[in-house]
Parts: structure tokens; sequence; C-alpha cells
């Protein structure tokens, strides 16, 4: 069969278990609003994100009709619930409200629209260059800490150094990563950033971010033991 190259070993601990179902409840539906306006994980970008692993390790051993018929075919529901509820199992929901207004507002659109353009093509300037002395500047530092992006910027920046022949030191892509949200993003953006993710909710939005990491790939491995055989 054209999946058998998508099966993945399983762990003692995936076998007999299954996703779970979706739910109704206000910390459900506001954690998926929250995933899906913060681009964590919603259909198109899941399904995107699959697809890549998929065409990186396999798309040589199927027909070109048979990936694309896999591609459209590919339901993500169940593995988008499961992801959900683990956004709901760790937000309070007064947590999720106030995250769910910094990503709805202005300077919360501003703030992802940047985070999505990181690194670019231009990306070599950012690593080059000293450390201005700008407070600007170290406040950018404080909200690359705060959201997390130092850490989920650092491999795009690595992988763009390494085919391009060069090594970034991590002082070097943390100092990039904070050039090109100070570029990109303005005085305003930048305060409210950093203010909701200085805050109890932000904090907890990196926290729920890191558990996905964690959990995601064998929340995986579950979905795919039914999308393969069910696909096949």
């Amino acid at each position: 069969l054209i999946l058998l190259a998508l099966t993945l070993t399983l762990t003692a601990e995936a076998a007999g278990q299954g996703l779970p179902e979706p739910s109704n409840g206000p910390r459900f539906v506001k954690a998926r609003r929250l995933m899906d306006m913060a681009g964590e994980q919603d259909t198109e970008s899941l399904r995107r994100s699959i697809w890549k692993q998929f065409k990186e390790s396999q798309a040589r051993t199927v027909s070109k009709e048979d990936a694309a018929l896999l591609r459209d075919n590919m339901d993500v529901a169940s593995l988008r619930t499961a992801l959900t509820h683990i956004w709901a199992r760790d937000f309070v929901e007064e947590d999720l409200d106030t995250a769910i207004s910094f990503f709805v507002s202005e300077p919360g659109k501003s703030y992802l629209r940047a985070a999505e353009g990181f690194p670019g093509p231009y990306w070599k300037p950012l690593l080059g260059g000293q450390v201005p002395d700008d407070p600007a500047f170290a406040k950018t530092l404080r909200l690359v800490y705060a959201a997390g992006a130092f850490d989920r910027c650092r491999s795009a920046l690595e992988r763009k150094a390494a085919e391009a022949g060069t090594t970034a030191d991590p002082a070097a892509v943390r100092n990039a990563v904070a050039r090109h949200y100070l570029k990109t993003i303005d005085d305003r953006t930048r305060n409210t950033a950093l203010s909701f993710f200085e805050s109890a909710a932000g904090r907890q939005f990196e926290r729920t971010v890191q558990s996905q990491a964690r959990e995601g790939p064998g929340l995986f491995r579950l979905w795919l033991t039914d999308w393969v055989p069910d696909t096949a």
C-alpha cells in the first residue's frame, strides 16, 4: 500500500489509546478560537505542516497522483481536537479571554505578521552588527524572551545559516530575532505585545505552546494509526 511508508513505530503507551472527542464547553471553544487566531495548528497550517514532513521523507516513494490524493483527503480534525484539549486544559477562562483580546487587536495582528515573516529573505544582515545601546532594542529583547520567540526562531535561522555555509551562535541568533522585531513592529505594538506576554495570560500562552510541542508528537502518532488504514 502506498501509505506503508508513513507507518511509524508506536510505543507501548500509544497502543490501544484513542484521541479525545470534541467538546462544547466554553474553554474548549475559546481555546479553539485562540489557536486559530494565533496560527497555532489551525486546520490549514496543521495540514501543511504534516504534508511538508511527508514530502521531505516519503514523496519519492509514491506517484504524483497518489500524493495529490493523500494531500486532498488528509483529515486532521481529530488531531486538531486533541491539540485543542491541551489548550483548554492549561488555560483558565479569564486568561483565554485576555489572550484572544490581544490577538484580535491591531498590535496583536502586527505581532503575528512579524512572527510569520521571520527570518525572511534578507536574514543575513540580521546576524551582523553591534548590539545597539538603545532602549527600544532592550525592550525588544525582553519581548523576544517573554514571547518565546528566540527558541521558535532559532531553528529556522540556524537552518538558513547552515544552507549558506555559515554558523550562527546563540547570542547572534538572539540579537537577530530582536533586530527583526525592532524593524518590523512599531513602538505601540512592541509595548502592547510586551505587556501581554509578561502578563499571567501571556506566560500561560507560552507554557501551552511548549506543552503542545512536548505532547504533539505522541498525539500525531495516535492520529496516524487511524489515518493510515482509513486512507489506504
